[in-house]
């Protein structure tokens, strides 16, 4: 009777999850010489080499808005494959030797019974190269804040012997319009003009887009430029600068930077509260209402990438009441 009993309740008792080891092929890898421009793409191949078991791939994170992560199969059991892509936007990053991170975290999957919760595990992947700036994007990113139709300018300038040429402009949005000028040169540098224009027409709300420069230059065919647009109500809040950024000089543990909000035509704001999912960057500002709500946006030097980096910053309003404006903060690392 008792070994039917044991029995029993052994059976009441949720199976574990299988033994599961995920690991990375390469899991640092360095591409020497890169010239910017296109993205950095690089594919890390992992592999599931437990003998039982499913594990499955719930998340990558990466510390910069540079770096875009794909997962080829969330999903793994003995001997299967995943590739996880990384993708660097080179334009945005400075010239010389740069490293890039990402974090992809799993954890075993219970094969029978009900569903077991267990820590995630993690692998780190990592690229290194060595930038070199031959073309430049000015600015390498856009932000837009706005009410109304407004046009702002890209500019590329190659200072080779043979300079490339820009010769069409796509946008991924039919309410973001693109303008190419010809050509210029100026102190031994090509300069060419893209007049972007975000329309009356493009809806309310936030928005990334991605504006696609194609040119003649068989080794950089197109340059791809992150926009986020954020098109307002009429009379809606406003913050100034759009896309605040931190400089930081050698030697500082922190660098900081101010954002200004208030509404266009007058009336009082107060900031509730500021949220950043990145850990590096924190805000202090006034709980008082005034004509302007002034936000002090800190970067704490020890909790960011050496290459500098981009994080979302939103800003909840009591002041209009549920009035939400984000801003990308960036900073930059000497």
């Amino acid at each position: 009777m008792y070994p039917i009993l044991a029995a029993l309740l052994l059976g009441a008792t949720p199976a574990p999850p299988e033994t599961a080891t995920l690991v990375a092929v390469a899991a640092t890898v360095d591409r020497g010489d890169v010239r910017t421009g296109p993205p950095l793409t690089h594919k890390f191949e992992l592999v599931h080499r437990g003998t039982s078991g499913a594990v499955e791939i719930t998340g990558v994170e990466t510390g910069c808005g540079c770096l875009k992560s794909t997962v080829s199969r969330p999903v793994l059991r003995p001997g299967e494959r995943s590739e996880i892509t990384l993708a660097v936007s080179t334009l945005t990053q400075p010239p010389g030797p740069n490293a890039w991170r990402a974090v992809v975290h799993f954890r075993p999957v219970a094969q029978s019974g009900p569903p077991v919760v267990s820590p995630d595990e993690q692998i780190e992947l990592k690229v290194t190269a060595t930038l070199i700036r031959e073309v430049f994007v000015t600015p390498p990113a856009l932000a837009v804040s706005t009410a109304g139709a407004v046009t702002r300018t890209i500019t590329v300038t190659d200072r080779r012997p043979i300079p490339l040429t820009v010769t069409s402009v796509s946008t991924t949005s039919p309410f973001l319009t693109a303008s190419l000028h010809s050509p210029a040169t100026d102190a031994g540098a090509q300069n060419q003009v893209v007049d972007l224009t975000v329309t009356d027409r493009f809806p309310t709300g936030e928005t990334d887009e991605t504006v696609v420069l194609n040119t003649t230059d068989p080794a950089c065919r197109e340059l791809r430029v992150p926009v986020r647009v954020t098109k307002r109500l009429v009379g809606a809040v406003v913050v100034v600068p759009e896309a605040p950024t931190v400089r930081f000089v050698r030697g500082q543990t922190e660098a900081s930077t101010l954002a200004h909000v208030r509404i266009p035509g007058g009336g009082l704001v107060r900031v509730e509260r500021v949220e950043c999912a990145n850990p590096a960057v924190s805000a202090r500002w006034s709980q008082d209402a005034g004509p302007v709500a002034t936000v002090r946006f800190v970067v704490t030097a020890d909790k960011v990438a050496p290459q500098g980096g981009r994080a979302d910053v939103r800003m909840i309003l009591a002041t209009p009441p549920g009035e939400v404006v984000t801003v990308p903060l960036v900073w930059t690392v000497p």
